[in-house]
């Protein structure tokens, strides 16, 4: 078994983005590569300190629709979320430019896994010297991944008691429903793409990216979520 690094322990540590407390959560797979592909160790742990090494990062004033990465994520999670506002925006656009993780939103973003990649079947090259897991010690990030920050993700969801959760990214549904403890069987919705387990409150969804989702796709996970009360600022 490899070390962990301290600067993977600093991004370990950190799970999401936003207001976890009874809002509506969003999990992704993996945060996004905020450090850059030749951050050293030093440059992480730096990136973090600046941040007050959080499990959470805050709400703050950036514009979110500026940032180049994550777009569709983004688009879904806006077209979801202003239908649950109860004082909605004019358009998806506007709610990601003026509320989206903005003080106040009730929104919160994790992702189950803490190293950001192109794609998921990447491997950072610099990730063995910065994080102590080189590509051939994939299967080792992973269960100890699985053995600490998913126990932290399922700390925080109890916690903090959201009305909801929508996991998307169809291959890691099985972790979804080991972090989220999902026992019930699901009602299955948009043509098999999309699983409901309305005792959990979580939904379980494609990946948030355009051929994978749609806008239909994402008023039927909207529909289900006002049909459970669900409502944020």
């Amino acid at each position: 078994m490899p070390s962990p690094t301290p600067a993977f322990e600093c991004a370990n540590r950190c799970l999401g983005r936003g207001e976890p407390s009874g809002g509506l959560w969003f999990v992704g797979l993996e945060d996004a590569d905020d450090c850059g592909p030749e951050s050293t160790q030093a440059d992480v742990i730096q990136y973090y300190a600046k941040q007050g090494n959080p499990e959470v990062l805050p709400c703050d004033d950036q514009d979110w629709s500026k940032l180049l990465s994550g777009v569709a994520i983004r688009a879904y999670t806006c077209k979801i979320a202003n239908r649950l506002s109860r004082a909605p925006m004019d358009t998806w656009k506007a709610y990601l430019q003026q509320r989206l993780w903005k003080t106040g939103c009730q929104l919160f973003q994790a992702n189950l896994y803490p190293l950001g990649k192109p794609r998921r079947a990447d491997w950072g090259r610099n990730f063995g010297e910065v994080y102590g897991f080189s590509a051939e010690h994939r299967d080792d990030y992973e269960r100890y991944v699985r053995d600490t920050r998913f126990l932290k993700i399922r700390s925080l969801w109890q916690r903090s008691e959201p009305q909801a959760v929508i996991c998307f990214g169809k291959e890691a549904w099985c972790d979804f429903h080991r972090v989220f403890g999902v026992q019930s069987p699901a009602d299955v919705i948009a043509e098999g793409a999309i699983h409901v387990h309305t005792p959990e409150k979580v939904i379980l969804t494609p990946f948030f990216a355009r051929w994978h989702m749609s806008n239909a796709r994402a008023q039927q996970i909207a529909n289900r979520l006002l049909e459970w009360g669900v409502s944020i600022p």
